[in-house]
């Protein structure tokens, strides 16, 4: 056990911190001409309406930008993909990646409470690459929205990735309108290559290695695999 907090303690300091790819995640920053929620909602349309979420990029159908009507995740703002009665929107952000490098999608995500259906749909894409995630409103309230983290997993195949959010409420033939919601959303870079099974070793970076060898020495598991300057060899 002692092993296990040392090793995690070991990885938690040499992990190098990647700063989030996308911009104006949690929705705060309002495009000029644009008004504020403040604390109610409004509507925002594909192109060629305006596009008050700048960065974002409203798709399909329109969205709900929402400021203090509801609890959001973080900050004031958030959307809903769900805009006016009858709609199933979404939003797109592009950004830039490395080909074959892997990036941590992380975000919250919620459900307009006001109305059914009672479960949530949406889809995240990015290049090909999708998931669905659903929210369940039951016992939420504009107060308290109940937002969650969610947090996915893909790797990237261009220079430029497109990262969408796309409600589902019309697809799954539900009452559209009252969709889920996301906010506080993140990409982060997790690794620089994509690790061949078996070879998850090679991506750490050199000094966690040593300092997992060191540990793995002191606290009697054995003969370590190599000594620490085949290690700096290796990654030298």
């Amino acid at each position: 056990m002692r092993t296990a907090l040392l090793i995690t303690a070991a990885i938690a300091a040499t992990a190098p911190l990647s700063a989030n790819l996308l911009t104006n995640g949690s929705f705060e920053t309002v495009a000029a001409g644009c008004p504020s929620p403040g604390a109610g909602f409004y509507a925002v349309f594909p192109p060629p309406g305006i596009q008050c979420i700048p960065e974002w990029e409203v798709v399909s159908e329109d969205v709900h930008f929402v400021g203090t009507f509801w609890q959001a995740a973080d900050g004031i703002n958030s959307l809903d993909l769900d805009g006016n009665p009858g709609s199933s929107g979404g939003v797109r952000q592009s950004f830039a990646t490395a080909p074959g490098h892997s990036y941590l999608l992380t975000f919250f995500m919620a459900g307009n409470p006001g109305n059914l259906p009672i479960i949530k749909p949406m889809r995240v894409s990015v290049d090909g690459q999708s998931t669905e995630f659903d929210f369940d409103t039951t016992g939420k309230s504009f107060t308290d929205m109940g937002w969650t983290q969610k947090n996915w997993s893909f790797v990237a195949d261009d220079a430029i990735s497109t990262l969408t959010f796309q409600s589902l409420t019309q697809e799954r033939g539900l009452l559209q309108g009252w969709g889920p919601a996301i906010d506080n959303v993140t990409v982060t870079e997790v690794s620089t290559v994509v690790p061949e099974p078996g070879t998850t070793w090679l991506v750490l970076p050199c000094g966690l290695i040593v300092l997992l060898l060191r540990i793995y020495a002191t606290e009697g598991l054995g003969q370590p695999l190599c000594s620490n300057s085949q290690a700096a060899g290796r990654h030298g």
